[in-house]
C-alpha cells in the first residue's frame, strides 16, 4: 500500500467467516496487525485497527476495495474491461475523491495474482500479488 511515496507492505489474510462473508486481516513482514475487518448481515466490523487507520472514512474506503474483490459486481460504476475469457481487466467506479480504478493481470485458472487498487484523487494505491508458495510459511 503507498500513500504519497510512504509504503506499508504485509500480508493479506483473506478467508470467510462463518456468515460466508469476508473477514481480512492484513499484518506487517514482523507480524505486527494493522487491521482485522469481518464482514456481518449489515456491513462489518472491526477486531483489531492501529490508531493510525483508526478512522471510519479510511475504514469503509478498506472494507469496500477489498469487498470488491469477492464481488466484482456489487459496486456500481462503468462497465468491466474484460479480455476474450471474460477474466476482469479494468474496472473503474465512483467520481472526484471516491474515484477508484481496479486493474488485475496475471491471470491463473480465473484468478488474478496481481491487482491493483487506485485511488488517483487521494493518492493512495494498494498493490496485491497472490503468494506463489505458502509451504512452510508461518500461515500455511
Amino acid at each position: 500500500m503507498t500513500h504519497l511515496n510512504a509504503i506499508v507492505e504485509g500480508l493479506l489474510l483473506v478467508n470467510k467467516n462463518d456468515l460466508n462473508r469476508p473477514h481480512l486481516v492484513l499484518t506487517s513482514y514482523f507480524s505486527l496487525s494493522l487491521f482485522d475487518l469481518e464482514g456481518t448481515v449489515d456491513g462489518y466490523k472491526v477486531n483489531y485497527v492501529i490508531d493510525v487507520l483508526d478512522r471510519s472514512r479510511i475504514l469503509d474506503l478498506l472494507w469496500d476495495d477489498f469487498s470488491i474483490l469477492f464481488d466484482p459486481s456489487v459496486r456500481t460504476g462503468f462497465r468491466p474491461v474484460t479480455n476474450d475469457q471474460g477474466n476482469i481487466l479494468l474496472l473503474t467506479m465512483g467520481t472526484g475523491i471516491r474515484s477508484t480504478v481496479i486493474k488485475a493481470a496475471d491471470y491463473v485458472n480465473d484468478y488474478p495474482a496481481t491487482i491493483v487498487i487506485d485511488h488517483p484523487a487521494l493518492h493512495l494505491s494498494v498493490y496485491l500479488k497472490v503468494l506463489q508458495n505458502a509451504h512452510g510459511s508461518l500461515y500455511y
